[in-house]
């Protein structure tokens, strides 16, 4: 009875044995194609790593942008209230002397445009 069980014993430790090497041989193999992935895998990543560089740059100017826009939003709206705090007569004053400095302008090149033409 003795030597069935050693028999037995030695063909389930070469069974264990024989599943363990082909387990070994597939996982060098598996290891041997994860490798070649990776080689190939290696430019992509850099190009996605400068991607996300240049993406987290444009995004660090957008932020500035953004920021020098409502700085100059918050400018606007301060000229905007000084402009209102100008009593009308003032602005009306102010709009009458550009139309007029408009039409005198328009009229001294036209007629210097027409003394060029005689």
């Amino acid at each position: 009875m003795s030597e069935t069980l050693i028999l037995v014993f030695v063909i389930i430790t070469a069974l264990v044995a024989g599943f363990l090497i082909a387990v070994l041989i597939e996982m060098r193999r598996a290891a041997r194609e994860l490798t070649k992935f990776l080689e190939t895998a290696r430019p992509t990543m850099e190009k996605l790593r400068e991607a996300a560089d240049e993406t987290t740059s444009v995004a660090r100017d957008m932020k500035s942008f953004s920021s020098a826009l409502g700085d100059t939003a918050h400018a606007v709206r301060a000229v905007n209230s000084l402009i209102g705090a100008v009593p009308p007569k003032v602005s009306a004053l102010k709009a009458g002397i550009t139309a007029g400095l408009v039409a005198l302008f328009k009229n001294v090149f036209k007629r210097g445009d027409e003394e060029e033409n005689r």
